[in-house]
């Protein structure tokens, strides 16, 4: 894997929270006006819950980023008659409330995502399959896809957009490859870096302050460090991780997860399809787009070179994944 939706969630509200925002339409949603939607919905009780949220200086806090992005969905599920009467009697409201239902449905997918289920993180909500998982993450990437396209870099950094798509690329493959193999379950949160970052934690605070070393050091401590996260792994009550890095939000566990994790009857082209259906539902109702702008087979077989890594027939971002540097044919 090169990315994890936890890393792209983050990346993704550093953007929210800062004065350039993200462009939907013709709307620019940065710190302030994001806030000020936040608001306006019952989203967050007060400013200083919004500013809380919207802090740049704390970006490392998973359970914050997830609770930002759910904040951001629940705008879009408001009723616009639901707002105060002042705030909807502002030029431009209504479109902007449909702008930033788009913005919504992003966000809402990614916080999905990265906690396992589509529900509130007090709520619990029903665990996805790996069916369901799949279909979210296709509409996910497809969402970004035709917004990249008409937006570009005013609506996510070029690096950014393949990250996601690299990703929702990965957890495609890594399902296709265990129905390949025969591999029964497929679990979302063990195929991600989460595991090696906590290695890489092992082994930062194996000698108390310090927490620097060269590759000799790394090799002296990796042996002892992989017995330990072995021994945390078996038994999990025994780790007491810090709270920003580590907490239930992102970290699930095979005992309390309770989506259906067999692959045999998972059908990759499906899922793939319905998460395509989805995303150009959203945008059609939006009334951002036409149906021809979303019409992606259309798009395919009139822009030759066009997919979703390549929004613009070019490849953007790190050329990770677009070539074969190893000769596997022997």
């Amino acid at each position: 894997m090169l990315n994890d939706f936890a890393h792209l969630g983050k990346r993704n509200c550093e953007r929210a929270k800062s004065s350039k925002g993200v462009l939907i339409g013709v709307m620019q949603f940065n710190k302030t006006e994001i806030a000020l939607w936040m608001r306006a919905s019952g989203a967050v009780g007060t400013s200083t819950e919004a500013g809380m949220l919207l802090n740049p200086d704390d970006a490392m806090d998973v359970s914050v980023m997830v609770k930002l992005l759910l904040a951001i969905k629940k705008i879009g599920q408001t009723p616009y008659a639901s707002f105060p009467l002042l705030f909807r009697a502002q030029p431009g409201r209504h479109q902007h409330y449909e702008e930033i239902k788009v913005y919504s449905e992003i966000v809402g997918n990614l916080a999905a995502l990265i906690i396992g289920h589509h529900g509130s993180l007090e709520e619990e909500g029903d665990h996805m399959s790996v069916t369901q998982y799949l279909q979210t993450a296709s509409k996910f990437g497809f969402l970004m896809f035709f917004l990249f396209r008409r937006n570009g870099t005013e609506f996510y950094a070029k690096q950014h957009y393949r990250n996601v798509q690299d990703t929702v690329k990965g957890f495609y493959l890594s399902v296709a490859l265990a129905k390949h193999h025969g591999i029964e379950h497929w679990i979302f949160f063990f195929d991600t870096t989460q595991r090696l970052e906590e290695l890489f934690g092992i082994i930062r605070c194996m000698r108390g302050g310090d927490m620097n070393f060269d590759f000799l050091g790394f090799s002296q401590r990796i042996g002892t460090a992989c017995s330990l996260s072995q021994i945390l792994a078996r038994h999990p009550e025994w780790n007491h991780p810090v709270r920003k890095l580590n907490c239930t939000v992102d970290r699930k566990n095979v005992r309390s997860w309770k989506g259906d994790t067999t692959v045999a009857n998972v059908n990759l082209e499906a899922c793939w399809l319905h998460g395509l259906s989805a995303a150009h539902s959203v945008l059609l109702q939006s009334g951002i787009f036409t149906g021809d702008e979303l019409n992606y087979n259309k798009i395919l077989q009139d822009e030759k070179g066009v997919d979703t890594l390549r929004p613009d027939k070019e490849t953007i971002g790190v050329l990770a994944g677009d070539q074969a540097h190893i000769n596997l044919t022997g």
